[in-house]
């Protein structure tokens, strides 16, 4: 079971939504525009996030960084009525998990639901610490945090792949 928000400012399309992810099992949350779904965000650790882009207090893709960046990592879904493949290039470039136009089919809904939680999942599990010596690497920031983990992912996968061709 994961925890869902859905920011859309139209009514049906977030009871439609809720409806067919409690079908799915799952705990959902809605808000009609960015504020109140940003107190949400900040409220909860949701796993996936459905986002409008055109909603009355702003742009949904103005958010996705912001978004990505509360403490759970929720992965985002773009929801759109006015789809353009420029739109969704936008939205996948800036972190989206995907996008998809209203309106939609319900098994188009349960299968993105399925893979995105899918591979939260499999990150989550792989995920592990791995020890690093920075040497004379200096600086604390998220950014150079991530890159040395990055490094070390790499790393050992490289040792795991190594080990499977010996």
């Amino acid at each position: 079971m994961a925890l869902v928000l859905i920011i859309d400012d139209e009514e049906t399309i977030r009871t439609t939504l809720e409806q067919r992810l409690e079908r799915l099992e799952h705990e959902v949350r809605s808000a009609p525009d960015i504020d109140s779904g940003m107190e949400l965000l900040d409220k909860f650790e949701f796993d996936l996030v459905f986002l409008d882009v055109n909603l009355p207090d702003g742009n949904g893709l103005d958010l996705l960084g912001e978004i990505k960046e509360k403490p759970s990592k929720p992965d985002v879904v773009i929801i759109t009525g006015a789809g353009s493949s420029h739109g969704a290039q936008m939205a996948i470039k800036g972190g989206a998990w995907d996008y998809v136009t209203k309106p939609f089919q319900a098994h188009e809904i349960n299968l993105l639901v399925k893979r995105a939680l899918d591979y939260r999942a499999l990150v989550k599990s792989s995920a592990k610490t791995i020890a690093v010596d920075k040497g004379p690497i200096v600086g604390e920031s998220r950014e150079i945090k991530e890159c040395i983990n990055s490094i070390a992912s790499c790393a050992e996968n490289k040792r795991v792949q190594m080990l499977l061709f010996l």
